[in-house]
């Protein structure tokens, strides 16, 4: 839970930033939505925002998101704990940060209530609760809300694509234009480690996540051994398909440690124990 905060703070800030940057583009959607509303409710500025602004912006994005997934997973795992007899596992409010992070800024609050419900009774409580799943619930509500509802999020000015604008837009642009595409798109390399780029609430700054990671690897959580066979995986194939050149995947080693989900996953989905093996 400590080691997921600097994520979370750093969803807020981003969240906020790169939402009032989109609506000073999209100034007709300003009246649509009720994140949007919230923004009005609150003199959210859109025209030079201020520290409290963006603050307000990304809060007004996060917390909603949040408090469904903590509420959605906690009804759940009340219904098996009293079911079975057995204490309620606070774990689930970890399930419900993680899903969280790994959700767009305008993901619908059906859709995370939906996504988790499923999670956690097919991949949770079913199996007994936490540790004895061979399933990440989190990951498995990301993946069934990805199934369900692929299209559902192109209204909000953030989001063009569920899998990702810091993800997959980016590969495509480096694809079609190589490192010319990011020069284009205004876009650098500590832009992205920052977290200066729209994408998934929790997977833009990897900086913030690092700071996760140490937090994890000094409480033992998590096995520095599997993080970093993580990262030589990953730059030895990066590296070889460079040499080979694979359009797409000749993309350098680097721009892979900081795009899409990889930093993400590695530090908090594959260190946990229902996933890693």
């Amino acid at each position: 839970m400590i080691a997921i905060f600097p994520v979370i703070i750093a969803s807020v800030i981003n969240t906020g930033y790169q939402y009032l940057i989109a609506m000073q583009a999209n100034a007709e959607q300003a009246a649509d939505g009720w994140r949007n509303s919230l923004a009005q409710v609150f003199s959210v500025a859109y025209v030079d925002p201020g520290a409290v602004d963006i603050i307000l912006a990304g809060l007004i994005h996060v917390v909603p998101v949040a408090a469904i997934a903590l509420l959605t997973c906690s009804f759940w795992e009340r219904v098996f704990s009293e079911n079975r007899n057995r204490p309620f596992d606070i774990g689930v409010l970890y399930t419900g940060l993680l899903f969280t992070m790994l959700m767009p800024p305008g993901v619908a609050l059906f859709h995370v209530i939906f996504g988790l419900s499923f999670a956690m009774v097919f991949a949770h409580g079913i199996f007994g609760g936490e540790g004895r799943s061979f399933l990440n619930p989190a990951l498995v509500g990301v993946a069934i809300v990805q199934i369900t509802f692929p299209s559902a999020l192109t209204s909000h000015p953030l989001w063009t694509e569920l899998n990702g604008y810091a993800g997959t837009r980016h590969l495509t642009l480096y694809n079609e234009s190589g490192i010319d595409g990011f020069v284009w798109t205004d876009f650098s390399w500590w832009e992205a480690f920052l977290g200066n780029t729209q994408g998934l609430m929790g997977t833009t700054s990897v900086l913030a996540i690092l700071i996760g990671a140490a937090v994890l690897v000094y409480g033992r959580i998590a096995s520095w051994r599997l993080l970093a066979g993580l990262l030589i995986g990953v730059i030895s194939v990066a590296s070889i398909c460079n040499i080979s050149g694979g359009g797409v995947m000749d993309i350098p080693w680097y721009w892979h440690m900081i795009l899409g989900g990889f930093a993400f996953t590695a530090v908090y989905i594959a260190t946990d124990p229902s996933s890693s093996a």
